[in-house]
């Protein structure tokens, strides 16, 4: 138990490296931006976990910069033209969780609406990006001054699923109900192509919904937006991986919980057949947090059996030093989801041989530990993810500059541009402590700690139940009594006292 206390707290204290005021005065001096403010979208959640001003005011000025240069670039609440993958980035990640950490600026919610209007034509100022005989969009490539009429960007990819979260958020600002009727209609007719689709899902659709796989993409244009500089020549997995780096289940989950349509369950479900396989992989760092929202969402327990039967395959936790390397050639090296061309690799180190390090990813122990209830997965989770958050500190970038970079410190806390939001650490330390499955369209969480639990020698662990309810643990290793004062699903604060030396349990119903 006490490795599993120390890995949490290094975790907690190495991840408030991310505040950095060079990170906060560039951000205004660049032209472009994007999603350069997501590097530090982790510390959102470490605030939800120990909450502290350092990290508040650091997001506060961070959101100021963001929304400065957003109100000084963009034309009519988005960018004049850009690709649907690179424009949408700047309303996702950073923009929701500011929203609920501060919902009373305004200005942040004005970015969100403003966009919203041009996704379903309601901006009239602008032409048309949807087409709604057809439910699909007209370009993959449009702006606030109208749509690209290229034959080569006349295609619909998962990227623009991305704009369903954006009008999903503009839905709960305003309560407008078009925007949630739009995401509905568009939704359902991709749930419904990619349960059509045979064999593999395909890279991306035609203005008709004709298919289009990784070798019908011939031209640049049309490889880049299919997105196969990410993938394996002709890999069965490019469709889904697309999918799955534009957060396709957060959509289909909600959906599902707002309309009951199993359409978003079956489709969903389709992709997770496809996922199972791969979920001990080392850089499956994003699977087992779609296994585990998938089961809590749509109370559909079916893979347990499989995810379990994996646990045969584990070797032994291997405490040897582990080391990074950045490979002189940038290309992708590896088949399936997770891979950027520019990520970094980790690897044993004994006596100067370097072994590859094959230990599965955080959120895969993080599903194991929530099946089970078995604190020795927590532990192993939390023990690899310090050993890495430890070594990326010291010696990487921070990540401000790119975002989506697979070789910056921020990629080993939340990921690269594939992993949608997804690292070392977010696998584990905020989907354990705070229930959070880290959806860049959406800051969602089911605790929320209104004082101090790690840096006051308290760990917080937390599962999602197949009845529904939800089990809270917390563990006090320090020797005084500590009060620990959070919310549950935003409702009411509640405050537990917790002894020396010992742990409470709380069970929440949620029906």
């Amino acid at each position: 138990m006490k490795i599993l206390f120390e890995s949490a707290f290094a975790i907690n204290q190495e991840i408030k490296k991310l505040i950095n005021n060079e990170a906060l005065n560039s951000f205004s001096n660049s032209i472009y931006q994007g999603d350069n403010a997501n590097y530090c979208i982790s510390l959102f959640h470490d605030y939800l976990i120990d909450p502290n001003e350092s990290n508040k005011n650091f997001l506060f000025y961070m959101g100021n910069k963001l929304i400065n240069w957003a109100e000084n670039h963009l034309h009519r609440g988005y960018f004049k033209m850009e690709d649907v993958h690179h424009g949408s980035e700047l309303f996702l990640g950073f923009l929701p969780r500011y929203i609920d950490l501060f919902p009373d600026n305004l200005k942040a919610k004005e970015l969100i609406v403003n966009v919203s209007k041009l996704i379903g034509n309601w901006d009239k100022e602008t032409e048309d990006w949807y087409n709604y005989s057809q439910k699909n969009f007209n370009s993959w490539y449009f702006g606030s001054d109208g749509i690209s009429h290229i034959d080569n960007y006349k295609f619909n990819t998962a990227d623009h699923l991305r704009f369903v979260h954006i009008a999903l958020l503009a839905w709960h600002i305003t309560s407008d109900q078009k925007y949630l009727d739009w995401s509905i209609d568009y939704s359902k007719r991709f749930a419904e192509k990619i349960i059509f689709a045979k064999e593999t899902i395909p890279v991306a659709w035609n203005c008709e919904w004709k298919e289009f796989f990784s070798k019908d993409m011939i031209n640049p244009e049309e490889k880049f937006l299919a997105s196969n500089h990410h993938h394996f020549k002709d890999d069965p997995l490019s469709g889904i991986e697309n999918l799955v780096a534009s957060g396709f289940i957060f959509i289909f989950g909600e959906l599902y919980q707002i309309t009951s349509d199993n359409i978003f369950l079956e489709a969903s479900k389709k992709i997770i057949n496809n996922l199972i396989p791969i979920i001990d992989h080392p850089y499956s760092d994003n699977v087992g947090t779609i296994i585990s929202y998938y089961r809590n969402t749509f109370s559909d327990y079916c893979f347990d059996k499989l995810v379990l039967d994996s646990i045969s395959n584990l070797k032994p936790y291997d405490d040897s030093e582990i080391m990074l390397t950045f490979p002189q050639n940038q290309i992708i090296k590896r088949s399936g989801i997770g891979n950027r061309k520019d990520m970094i690799y980790w690897y044993l180190f004994n006596d100067f041989k370097p072994k590859e390090f094959t230990e599965p990813s955080t959120s895969y122990f993080s599903l194991l530990y929530n099946i089970t209830g078995k604190i020795k997965y927590a532990e192993r989770a939390l023990r690899t993810a310090a050993k890495k958050i430890k070594i990326a500190s010291s010696i990487l970038r921070l990540g401000s500059e790119h975002s989506d970079s697979g070789k910056h410190f921020s990629s080993i806390v939340s990921g690269h541009g594939r992993n949608w939001g997804i690292g070392s650490v977010t696998g584990c330390y905020t989907k354990l402590i705070i229930g959070s499955n880290e959806n860049l369209g959406n800051s969602d969480y089911l605790v929320k700690f209104k004082s101090a639990t790690i840096t006051a020698g308290c760990l917080p662990l937390i599962r999602e139940l197949q009845d529904e309810s939800t089990e809270l643990k917390i563990f006090n290793f320090s020797n005084k009594k500590n009060s620990i004062k959070f919310s549950y699903k935003k409702k009411e604060d509640i405050l537990r006292e917790i002894q020396p030396n010992s742990e409470i349990k709380i069970i929440f119903k949620n029906k």
